[in-house]
């Protein structure tokens, strides 16, 4: 595919219109484009089956391909609005010290391979979240941060909670992955 990497450059999620097989004798297999995705052009957000003969249902393992844990079906969307079927296991309770709502601001990431966005995947009490693609590999650290100058006032907090989330696909650390978060009070890191 030409042009993957100019709209790579453009820091904006994308999709692929309109894939499938180039005849319709039904003996195409679906599955592979998960794969080539997942493994040519990672980056892209979504993409479009034909319909008709070329449709995954007319073709080979379509189940497989419509069930696989890298489609997003429609209960697994959440618009915010309590929509989800999934459990909430984020307490509610707390003050939001910053929200990506209006954009990210001086927000940055180190060490990604695109963003950071602001994403409304994860919401927390109907605010928008930061996010950001990194390439997992052993040993590797990634940091997102901002040096923008704030005036949260910390003063009598004892606990500070940073939500993070991982796909669940691609995920080839075994399972495991660890955050910290460091505030800077004045000039030191805590």
């Amino acid at each position: 595919m030409q042009g993957y990497n100019e709209m790579l450059n453009l820091n904006k999620p994308f999709a692929l219109g309109e894939v499938g097989p180039q005849n319709t004798n039904g003996q195409f297999d679906y599955t592979r484009w998960l794969t080539a995705i997942q493994s040519i052009f990672p980056r892209v957000a979504y993409f479009l089956a034909w319909n008709d003969g070329w449709s995954p249902i007319r073709n080979k393992n379509a189940y497989a391909f419509l069930n696989d844990e890298r489609v997003i079906n429609r209960n697994k969307i959440n618009l915010g609005h309590g929509t989800s079927t999934e459990i909430e296991t984020t307490p509610s309770k707390g003050k939001i010290l910053y929200s990506f709502s209006n954009g990210i601001g001086e927000w940055k990431g180190a060490n990604v391979v695109g963003g950071p966005w602001q994403s409304n995947e994860f919401m927390f009490q109907g605010m928008d979240s930061l996010k950001a693609d990194i390439q997992l590999m052993a040993n590797a650290r990634y940091a997102l941060f901002t040096q923008d100058k704030s005036t949260f006032q910390l003063n009598g907090y004892k606990k500070m909670i940073a939500e993070a989330h991982v796909a669940s696909w691609g995920f080839n650390n075994y399972g495991e992955i660890s955050a910290k978060l460091y505030i800077k009070a004045g000039s030191y890191w805590k």
